[in-house]
């Protein structure tokens, strides 16, 4: 079974096909991590749908319908089929995707100020600064660094850019008071 992408928030679907069962099979859900077998229930998010109608049939059918996704659903499922003479068993791992958010230390920090000027008689020395635009999104995050609401070009020698994904760290070494202002980063993957 291929991985089913969702995302968050949204329905998912797995299925399970039985072909060539007899006797027919019957088809169980669990995470593949655990043992106890999954069930329906009007309380929890998940609905199990198996058509084992027709008898004449050898194939069984069963669907995990997963509502509203969350990232804890982010996992492996396993669906188990079994008969008198069996069992076989596949993985299919459902894939939460979900907007990015900043991954701050304090949810009351949301702006920060520095001081880069060490004023020593009548010069100026500016020191260096580094910014940090930690993010959790999934697929990976795109990070932009801006300055004064102008997209800031990087790997020049005022401005450099580390990036790793859902990283990424702006380094400011400032050689006039032009260098100042409103430093920012924007963050977007496809899901917004």
């Amino acid at each position: 079974m291929e991985d089913v992408y969702v995302v968050e928030g949204d329905s998912a679907s797995l299925r399970c096909l039985v072909k060539f069962s007899i006797p027919k099979a019957q088809i169980q859900w669990k995470y593949s991590d655990g043992s106890q077998y999954l069930t329906s229930s009007k309380n929890l998010k998940l609905e199990i749908i198996n058509n084992n109608n027709s008898l004449e049939s050898t194939e069984t059918f069963s669907q995990l319908l997963i509502k509203k996704t969350s990232r804890q659903d982010d996992r492996t499922f396993t669906c188990l089929a079994k008969n008198k003479v069996g069992d076989a068993q596949k993985n299919v791992k459902l894939i939460v995707e979900y907007k990015p958010k900043f991954n701050v230390l304090s949810q009351d920090s949301k702006e920060v100020f520095f001081s880069w000027a060490l004023v020593e008689g009548k010069n100026s020395i500016f020191l260096n600064q580094k910014f940090t635009c930690i993010v959790e999104g999934r697929p990976v995050t795109k990070i932009k660094w801006f300055f004064n609401n102008q997209p800031l070009q990087g790997d020049n020698h005022t401005f450099l850019v580390e990036e790793m994904p859902n990283f990424s760290r702006l380094k400011v070494n400032p050689k006039s008071i032009h260098d100042f202002g409103e430093y920012k980063c924007l963050v977007s993957n496809v899901i917004n």
